[in-house]
């Protein structure tokens, strides 16, 4: 139903293994070295913040208190943003790897020239509908409430959330997708790379608050649309569009938290009604509710459909 794209051949030339092991190992390794520069960036703000909470509450590092503390400490937006900008080392890093130590060309993450700015506006656009259409039926289904609406908002904060996002998105993309599933479909094919790439996003957000079984499983269907879509287009700049979007619309326009790690500065606060955990994803977010399983299982089949018929379209024509 897909076709080989051509970044899988163009990622042949890789100098590393051409063993599915041996590359989970080498990406475990890479995606280590990226979270720890990542927090390495990010703790500048963030560790004055929790040794503050800590002090005030005394609490002792290294306790049971404290790292139960961990995850219920709500960083300010300033460390929030700049967790956020952090993650453009990983983008960079993939990019370094790929050309230098894979020596692959750079278009073999999938970044192509032609159309890159249609493709991730196309992308931007995408993630706001599909985002859009997850809170619509929440609020419909009673499993979401707006407790609050205001426009009477700090901007710049919602602005450098925003690019925070665009970033972080994009980050995240290239790594898994750019980087992983790449490498992985230039030698073992396209559902081995589907698979891999998408479970491997999966379990890089085990540690996130409130993270449950239906969360993990929504984060590989994420993996899954995307890792499609991305071969069906042969290029990466939509899916970091969708990405991006999906993340700030859910934290900063709808007011839910992404992926357990809370929200900004939003227009819209969205309150998540107690017993409705398998609609609204509890305290991990819409993201790990059903809601979001059948939205991304219809946009993934969405996808296979219409790539299907412009392939069929092209054999009719040749």
């Amino acid at each position: 139903m897909l076709k080989r794209p051509s970044m899988f051949k163009e990622a042949e030339m890789l100098r590393t293994p051409k063993k599915v092991i041996i590359q989970i190992i080498i990406f475990i390794a890479f995606f280590l070295a990226v979270a720890l520069i990542e927090s390495a960036i990010a703790s500048v703000k963030v560790y004055g913040e929790i040794m503050d909470y800590m002090s005030a509450n005394s609490i002792k590092i290294g306790t049971d208190e404290y790292y139960k503390a961990i995850n219920k400490i709500e960083l300010s937006d300033s460390s929030m943003i700049l967790s956020l900008f952090a993650t453009l080392s990983a983008t960079l890093l993939t990019v370094f790897y790929c050309r230098c130590i894979e020596c692959r060309p750079v278009s073999s993450v999938g970044v192509r020239k032609k159309g890159a700015l249609k493709k991730y506006f196309s992308g931007i656009l995408i993630g706001f509908v599909l985002m859009s259409v997850i809170t619509g039926i929440g609020y419909l289904c009673g499993a979401l409430e707006a407790s609050k609406i205001s426009f009477n908002i700090d901007y710049k904060i919602f602005f450098l959330y925003l690019i925070g996002f665009l970033i972080q998105g994009m980050s995240e993309e290239f790594v898994f997708r750019g980087y992983l599933m790449n490498t992985i479909g230039s030698f073992k094919g396209i559902p081995c790379a589907i698979i891999v790439s998408s479970v491997a996003f999966s379990f890089a957000h085990l540690a996130n608050p409130g993270v449950s079984v239906l969360a993990v499983i929504n984060l590989i269907l994420f993996g899954v649309f995307a890792a499609v879509l991305m071969i069906a287009l042969d290029d990466i700049w939509c899916v970091c569009g969708i990405h991006s979007m999906w993340n700030f619309s859910q934290g900063n326009i709808y007011g839910i938290s992404v992926s357990g790690t809370g929200t900004g500065e939003s227009l819209i606060k969205s309150d998540m009604k107690d017993g409705m955990a398998i609609l609204n994803g509890g305290n991990f977010g819409i993201e790990g509710g059903i809601i979001t399983s059948i939205v991304l299982i219809s946009a993934t089949l969405l996808v296979l459909y219409f790539n299907n018929k412009k392939q069929r379209n092209v054999e009719k024509q040749a």
